[in-house]
């Protein structure tokens, strides 16, 4: 995404990640992206591959105060029987 985006945030819970992220964006020359540790931000893209744990997940977003706006699926890999889902999440404001 971060080519076409003016700027990209990735989040991410395992702090190890997120400093892979930062080091593959350098490598690939991709100035407008940051990569936190942090779970209160108030919009989430969530791109995932695995549709039977994606239930799981996303229930575990309502109870931390967030809701679907969107979803689309995506087929990355064509010829394959993978399918990914990317999830617009938005933070209820209460």
């Amino acid at each position: 995404m971060a080519p076409v985006a003016n700027k990209v945030v990735g989040i991410e819970l395992v702090e190890e990640a997120v400093e892979k992220a930062r080091d593959n964006a350098v490598l690939n020359n991709l100035d407008n992206c940051e990569f936190i540790a942090d779970f209160n931000s108030p919009r989430l893209l969530y791109v995932y591959c695995k549709t039977t744990s994606l239930v799981e997940d996303l229930q575990e977003f309502k109870e931390l105060g967030y809701e679907v706006k969107k979803v689309k699926c995506m087929d990355m890999f064509p010829h394959t029987p993978h399918v990914e889902c990317c999830v617009l999440l938005k933070r209820i404001t209460k």
